[in-house]
This record gives C-alpha cells, sequence and structure tokens, in this order.
C-alpha cells in the first residue's frame, strides 16, 4: 500500500499540466462553441486508482470523467458529462440511413470530423515521465519528516 501511495501520489502531481493542456486544447479547438456547454472541458480529470482496483503500482487515470457531477440539475445529469468524448477524440462516421433518427423531421446522417485534444496534450507534455522521478523524491521527503504519505499538490 505504502508504495501504491507513493508512486500514485508522484504521478497525480506529474500529470497537472498534462491536464492543464488537455482542458486549454478542448477549450480553444472544438470548432462548434455554440452548441458547446462546457461539459466535456469540465469533466477532464486525473483520478487515482484504489489499489484493489489498479492494474499496476501507483495508477492513475488522467481523461474525460464520465458521469462526473455537474451543475445541471435535470434528470441524469450526472450521467452525461463526458461521455462524448471518443467521438471528439476520434469522430465519428456516417450513419446508415434508415436507423432510429429516421423518425424525426428532416434526418441526416451524422458525421463528425476528428477533434484530438488527449492525444495532443500527451505530445505536448513529454516530460511529464521525467517529473515522476522528481515529485517521488518530494513524496519520500515528506514522508521521512512527517511519517505520512501526504499529498504534493
Amino acid at each position: 500500500v505504502f508504495s501504491h501511495k507513493v508512486v500514485g501520489s508522484a504521478i497525480y502531481k506529474s500529470a497537472k499540466p498534462m491536464e492543464d493542456e488537455a482542458k486549454k486544447l478542448v477549450s480553444t479547438k472544438i470548432k462548434d462553441k455554440v452548441k458547446s456547454t462546457g461539459n466535456l472541458e469540465r469533466s477532464i480529470g486525473r483520478v487515482r486508482t484504489p489499489i484493489r482496483k489498479a492494474n499496476t503500482i501507483g495508477e492513475v487515470k488522467l481523461g474525460p470523467r464520465i458521469g462526473a457531477k455537474t451543475g445541471d440539475t435535470s434528470t441524469g445529469a450526472s450521467r452525461r458529462r463526458g461521455y462524448h468524448a471518443h467521438f471528439v477524440e476520434f469522430g465519428a462516421g456516417p450513419r446508415k440511413p434508415g436507423g432510429w433518427y429516421a423518425k424525426f423531421n428532416n434526418p441526416h446522417p451524422t458525421v463528425m470530423k476528428p477533434q484530438p485534444f488527449l492525444a495532443p496534450a500527451y505530445l505536448a507534455n513529454q516530460e511529464v515521465l521525467s517529473n515522476v522521478g522528481n515529485n517521488m523524491q518530494k513524496v519520500l521527503q515528506r514522508y521521512v519528516k512527517t511519517g505520512q504519505v501526504a499529498e504534493i499538490i
């Protein structure tokens, strides 16, 4: 448990620049801002995986947190935030004619071009991996002084 907390805390701190870059890319790069609610940008964040659910020591996930809480109080709002991130990142091909949307007035196939935000954020922040070692040193120094694995935020 100790090593999971130390490594996780160091990775969590190191991933902050990548999170900021992804949020910036979403707010500046998404073309259709008229229809944008800002939910995708607000859903991007870092989450530490508990040791029981982690696949590796110190696992931290960065990306849209689907189901994150929103200011929207309508029914099902907490499940909607960030659900469409994969469509924005990778795009969506045209739908086949017919389908469920054919019952609406003036139906048309939907095509969405990819507007990646996570991949460019990762490529722009390659120093994240080098910062893990520096942050791990800070976590260990704090542990030696206080006897607790505290967050370095």
